[in-house]
């Protein structure tokens, strides 16, 4: 007789990763512990936190199961090890700033994984917690030398999908990932430390021949940029500096010939309007920083680039179909996104 398939339990661990994230740890694990099957494995993975976020997440959750790391690894690093560390042939990654919305979420997950064995993630919906109307994520896509941006970001969430498929990439902020593809990748990028390691992730997925879904009906809610905010120099400076070595690492040299020059001139407009739209020398100065952070680890990014190239088996027009129809962000989408981030750092709705 054939062994019974595994059960959701069993298939499955929730790995959620906690920074000083406080009260909204708490409403994560109590809204996740709630609504997953019962002995499902619940993780709590802290980079160090200095806050009391842990003490009071347990003591909401005593089932927790909690793994400290002495430093902040980031969050390619602690999810690298947590997911290692798992037995389970799936993890669901959840940002700790995000809600649960109703039992059976995590089975819904599994089944969009399990219908396509050339799938090797899971892409679920983010609406932003200030007001669940709108799109926060239905994964990610990118402007091929400008970079990633959230697919939807700030449409409405419920009537017709803006994704006509897949998204290129799921959102860190909610990801469900099999666990055998993700560690055959190499995993996430530990030199990016935090932002694009996703869609770097998916985009080394896609060079291997697997497949990103999309989850529509699996919802949280998400306190977008919770822990850095969403007009932060830091994130600003890690995006276009990750983006930069993501191209690097996983464009074809014909690709990167169009693509650098490109960015150069991306580069220096991003600055500029920093300091003209966000009048911010702190945040103009950024994108020169994120440069010149490349060129001191460009001996690590050939290296990984070998290992990349070495084993596509992708070409560079299928991804680019897959990542968006723009080669850049129309103007008005950026100033969309801008927008949207001024309001939520002012806490306002619509």
């Amino acid at each position: 007789m054939s062994e019974p398939s595994p059960t959701p339990q069993r298939l499955a661990a929730v790995i959620i990763l906690n920074w000083n994230a406080g009260g909204h740890l708490r409403r994560c694990v109590e809204s996740v512990a709630s609504t997953v099957p019962p002995g499902t494995r619940v993780v709590l993975v802290d980079n160090a936190s200095s806050d009391a976020s842990v003490e009071a997440a347990v003591r909401a959750v005593p089932t927790l199961e909690v793994v400290r790391n002495l430093t902040n690894l980031g969050f390619a690093g602690a999810y690298n090890r947590a997911i290692a560390d798992a037995p389970e042939p799936y993890a669901m990654l959840l940002n700790p700033d995000t809600v649960a919305l109703r039992a059976g979420w995590l089975e819904d997950a599994l089944a969009v994984a399990q219908a396509d064995p050339a799938v090797a993630e899971v892409a679920c919906k983010l609406v932003f917690a200030h007001d669940p109307s709108r799109l926060n994520s239905a994964g990610g896509m990118a402007f091929w030398f400008t970079g990633p941006v959230d697919l939807g970001f700030g449409e409405p969430s419920e009537g017709p999908e803006r994704t006509r498929g897949a998204p290129f990439a799921a959102s860190g902020g909610a990801m469900l990932v099999r666990r055998d593809a993700f560690l055959a990748a190499g995993g996430f990028d530990e030199r990016m430390f935090a932002f694009v390691e996703d869609v770097d992730l998916g985009w080394r997925l896609r060079l291997d021949g697997l497949k990103v879904a999309y989850a529509s009906h699996v919802v949280f809610q998400h306190a977008f940029s919770s822990t850095l905010g969403p007009v932060s120099p830091r994130k600003f400076y890690l995006t276009h500096r990750n983006w930069l070595r993501a191209m690097l690492k996983n464009y074809r040299r014909s690709t990167l010939a169009a693509a650098l020059p490109a960015f150069a001139a991306w580069t220096a407009v991003k600055s500029a309007g920093a300091l003209v739209s966000e009048r911010s020398l702190a945040l103009a100065v950024q994108p020169l920083r994120a440069v010149g952070w490349n060129l001191s680890v460009l001996a690590d990014t050939l290296k990984e680039r070998r290992k990349v190239q070495g084993t596509r088996r992708v070409g560079d027009a299928e991804i680019r179909a897959a990542m968006g129809p723009r080669a850049f962000e129309p103007f008005a989408s950026l100033r969309l996104r801008q927008r949207l981030a001024h309001e939520v750092a002012g806490g306002g709705g619509p």
